[in-house]
């Protein structure tokens, strides 16, 4: 039988009939699919079909199976169809090996270009990925083909990184410092990131800095062991603090991936999204931020509605803050902070170290520090030199109030030195230092100037006050000195009670016409006297302020800052660095004074 022949001869009868394969089907109680298939050589009717079949075609069995009008043989029906069967399922069994044929030859192919760019990313991914990071630049991509998201992947890239490094296998690891910089989807362009490095018994053995741009990653160490530079190495084996968990890597990743980066980028103003972390942030006064403590969960939010307290306000204090800013300036108008848990309060330098501090090393070398101990400014003394000035003092720390630097690089640094009173200054923040002695005594007199004191208030404007010893004949000779041209020049003015007992404590200027200065007091030794001017020293008047503050302090023994603001002056008063209790006042012309505050703050703390 000729399956495609009797397909045809249905397909003629059912025509001249009129019916379609739909009406067929539904006759013979089959569906329009199986009638298409008879009629296109796939498949026979069934046996039991074929005389309703031909019923309905109005022909005879034998004529379908001949698949011929008028052709009636006697046929073995089974015999046939099976044959037919045989048929079908050979020309399907062919049609399998030529579709096997197909896949096999398809799958060869694709299968050698999937082995080609298999072969080609683990060439390329080893290249950008070597399995030890080396000093020097390494070639490292970040991420799927350079695709990292900050948000979604925190630093867990950067912690493989740091395991894959070269002899820092298995050490502990708290961040230093760490500067980011985003996509507008959120994902790492750039990164900065200092680390440093703690053994098993969390002892500090030296600092990793990583670098990573443009498929390059740089990386760089200073083990206190060798140690290159003063500042980079001899001071962090000094001032690192602790181990600490809030600062550890791993503990940080995690706080990453709760910040909602990419959304608050939309909602942004922002032009260039730069992350930045610090350890240390100060806060003096009440700030909007988004207030991740307690595993707080935090949304994106406006400007408007960040500036206005809907992601938390906190209160002066030091906190552990990741900052959202435009990478310019930490201080611009629009820099979301997220402040972090401290975890166990472990975090010591927010305790005890200033955010400006000087650092005498067991070297006797004198540095600055104008951020809490990130960078050092390396003084131009000697050893010999800082030893003799200690020495003079008979302390192991410099003289409160003999030394002066800001946060702001563009005032000078300037302090005191040796047995007669030297005092550097440098403008350029430490890259070179002028020299100036002072001489505030006759020529047939000789004293030891054993009190000194200097600071600067602006870029320009700095003053100088120095006193001698007290004796029975002459009493303490005292003098001020100021400066309008960053220390080039200085003009002297006098002080108060000069060549008395009242000696002098501590002197401070809010411009060249106004300041106070404070002289012993020998019936009430715990509130020296206070004298303000406010014509550049021709006049001094007495203050009396002490019962302004009796109730809140013991005593008093510094000014540390004259300030002004909405029309009134603001003093801090302190008891130097033996205590962090201090004291606000406020005044509207220096002479009447009226309590504002007590609070507690940092002090200077010897190692």
């Amino acid at each position: 039988m000729d399956n495609n022949k009797i397909g045809k001869f249905i397909t003629s009868r059912r025509k001249e009939k009129g019916l379609t394969q739909q009406e067929l089907g539904d006759r013979l109680f089959v569906t329009d699919k199986a009638v298409s298939k008879w009629e296109r050589g796939l498949s026979l009717p069934d046996i039991t079909l074929l005389e309703k079949l031909a019923i309905q075609l109005d022909v005879d069995v034998s004529e379908i199976l001949c698949g011929e009008q008028g052709k009636k043989e006697k046929i073995n029906i089974q015999e046939e169809i099976d044959k037919a069967i045989a048929i079908i399922e050979e020309n399907q069994l062919q049609n399998k090996r030529r579709i096997k044929k197909k896949i096999k030859k398809i799958s060869i192919i694709f299968l050698s270009v999937l082995t080609f760019f298999f072969i080609a990313f683990l060439i390329r991914y080893n290249y950008y990925h070597p399995s030890i990071i080396k000093e020097g630049n390494n070639n490292y991509e970040i991420g799927f083909f350079g695709l990292y998201n900050l948000e979604r992947n925190g630093l867990d890239e950067f912690i493989e990184i740091m395991e894959k490094t070269e002899k820092q296998n298995n050490l502990n690891s708290n961040i230093n410092m760490l500067n980011i910089e985003l996509s507008k989807k959120g994902n790492i362009k750039e990164i900065s990131l200092s680390i440093n490095y703690f053994d098993n018994k969390y002892n500090y053995v030296g600092r990793g800095n990583y670098s990573y741009k443009d498929k390059n990653l740089n990386y760089s160490y200073e083990s206190v062991d060798e140690c290159k530079t003063v500042s980079d190495c001899e001071v962090n084996r000094k001032l690192v603090n602790d181990y600490a968990k809030s600062l550890n890597i791993k503990y940080l990743s995690d706080k990453f991936k709760k910040i909602p980066f990419r959304d608050q980028i939309k909602l942004s103003n922002l032009k260039f999204y730069n992350v930045s972390m610090y350890p240390n942030q100060k806060f003096s006064e009440s700030t909007s931020v988004f207030d991740m403590r307690d595993n707080k969960e935090i949304k994106a939010l406006t400007l408007t509605d960040y500036k206005d307290g809907k992601g938390g306000i906190i209160e002066t204090g030091i906190y552990l803050v990741i900052t959202l800013n435009d990478g310019s300036s930490t201080i611009a108008d629009e820099t979301y902070k997220y402040i972090i848990d401290n975890v166990d309060g472990d975090i010591k330098k927010t305790d005890y170290t200033m955010e400006t501090d000087y650092y005498i090393n067991g070297k006797n070398q004198l540095l600055f520090t104008r951020d809490y101990g990130n960078n050092w400014i390396e003084t131009d003394l000697s050893p010999n030199e800082v030893k003799e000035t200690l020495n003079f003092y008979r302390d192991i720390s410099l003289q409160n109030s003999s030394w002066s630097i800001s946060t702001n690089e563009l005032i000078p640094i300037a302090y005191f030195y040796g047995e007669k009173p030297k005092l550097k200054i440098s403008v350029d923040n430490g890259a070179t230092w002028n020299e100036k002695t002072f001489d505030i005594m006759a020529s047939d007199m000789y004293k030891d100037i054993t009190h000194r004191i200097v600071g600067f208030t602006n870029q320009n404007f700095g003053y100088v006050a120095l006193g001698t010893d007290w004796t029975m004949g002459s009493g303490e000779i005292k003098k001020a000195f100021l400066t309008t041209n960053s220390g080039k020049d200085w003009e002297s003015i006098d002080l108060p009670e000069n060549c008395t007992s009242k000696t002098l404590i501590d002197f401070i200027m809010y411009d060249e016409n106004n300041g106070i200065v404070l002289l012993n007091n020998n019936q009430e030794s715990e509130f020296p006297y206070m004298y303000m001017t406010t014509d550049k020293g021709k006049n001094w008047e007495k203050v009396e302020y002490a019962h302004r503050v009796v109730k809140e302090v013991d005593y008093i023994s510094n000014i540390d800052s004259l300030d002004k603001k909405d029309n009134q002056y603001i003093m801090v008063l302190s008891q130097g660095d033996s205590s962090t209790k201090k004291i606000r006042l406020k005044s509207a012309n220096l002479k009447d004074w009226i309590y504002d505050s007590t609070f507690t703050s940092n002090i200077h703390t010897v190692g």
